[in-house]
C-alpha cells in the first residue's frame, strides 16, 4: 500500500510528515541535532492542528550526533501529550548513553508512554501504526 503525505514541513534541519497510515513521519537531515528548540516548536505546530494525537516515527539515522538536550525534549511530557507512541529509529549501534537517557526519562516522569528503539525503518513503522487511532480526520490538518 502505498502511503500519500497528508501534510508536510521540511526545512534545512528537518523533513516531517503525516501519512495516511495516520504515523507522523519526523527525519532528521541535519547532522548535528543540536538546534532542538526550532524543531520542538514545528512538531507542536504541525500536531497542534491535528484533532487527536498520533503516533510518531523519528528517524534520527541522519544525525552524526544527538544532544543530550535533545533526547529530553524529545522524552518530554508536553510531546508525550502529543503524541500516542514514538518509534525511535537509529544508527546501528545505539549508543549506551542514549538508552541510558531514555530509560531515566521514561522512569523518572512516571508515565507509562509507549517508546521503542529500531535499527530498521519497516519494524518501527509497523510498531507504529498499531498505535494509529481507527478513525481520523485529515481535513484537519
Amino acid at each position: 500500500m502505498t502511503v500519500q503525505k497528508m501534510a508536510e514541513l521540511n526545512t534545512k534541519e528537518i523533513n516531517l510528515w503525516v501519512g495516511s497510515d495516520k504515523v507522523v513521519r519526523f527525519i532528521v537531515v541535519t547532522k548535528n541535532l543540536t538546534a532542538f528548540a526550532t524543531i520542538k516548536y514545528l512538531i507542536k505546530v504541525i500536531l497542534s492542528k491535528h484533532s487527536e494525537p498520533l503516533p510518531l516515527l523519528l528517524d534520527t539515522r541522519g544525525a552524526d550526533s544527538i544532544s543530550d538536550l535533545s533526547i529530553s525534549i524529545l522524552l518530554s511530557p508536553r510531546l508525550r501529550k502529543m503524541t500516542l507512541a514514538s518509534a525511535l529509529l537509529v544508527k546501528r549501534p545505539t549508543p549506551a548513553r542514549i538508552i541510558g537517557m531514555i530509560n531515566k526519562e521514561l522512569l523518572e516522569s512516571k508515565v507509562k508512554y509507549p517508546l521503542k528503539i529500531f535499527t530498521e525503518e519497516e519494524e518501527a513503522l509497523d510498531w507504529a501504526k498499531q498505535y494509529s487511532p481507527k478513525n481520523y480526520d485529515f481535513s484537519k490538518l
